[in-house]
């Protein structure tokens, strides 16, 4: 299927997001040591497709760059909107597609003037985590069900 580019944290609102190898996915928590762990037991995880994300910086005329959606997990080679009502595996972790991503003044200021406007339908999903586990960079993406 598809599979794990890079995996971003933040510790604080407001704070630079931080390129991670691997994280530990809690369930119905989220990730550990996020700033949104244990906020909402229902949507734990924010995910993006890259290819998304590279033809919005293009089109808006910025240089694409890891981590420039504010998102937890960027993956590739996966239709992430597909998983809304679906079960997926990454690495030792099981997830749920919950809904939509829609973009953010937050995403516009990370990734430049435009993003809003460029980005409707294509800024990713916001996941349940089911079963906890780590996951890495490179991970491949299962769709369970």
């Amino acid at each position: 299927m598809g599979k794990v580019v890079s995996i971003h944290l933040a510790a604080k609102a407001g704070q630079a997001m931080q390129e991670v190898a691997a994280a530990t996915l809690v369930a119905a928590k989220g990730l550990a040591g996020d700033r949104y762990f244990g906020r909402n037991p229902k949507m734990n995880v924010t995910l993006v497709q890259e290819e998304f994300l590279a033809e919005a910086a293009e089109e808006i005329g910025v240089s694409y760059r890891p981590g420039m959606s504010r998102r937890n997990i960027t993956v590739r080679g996966v239709a992430l909107n597909e998983l809304i009502g679906r079960r997926f595996s990454i690495g030792e972790a099981e997830l749920e597609g919950v809904s939509l991503c829609e973009p953010c003044r937050n995403m516009e200021r990370s990734i430049g003037s435009g993003a809003m406007a460029a980005l409707p339908g294509r800024c990713g999903i916001r996941a349940r985590i089911v079963r906890g586990g780590i996951v890495r960079k490179d991970d491949e993406i299962i769709n369970n069900s």
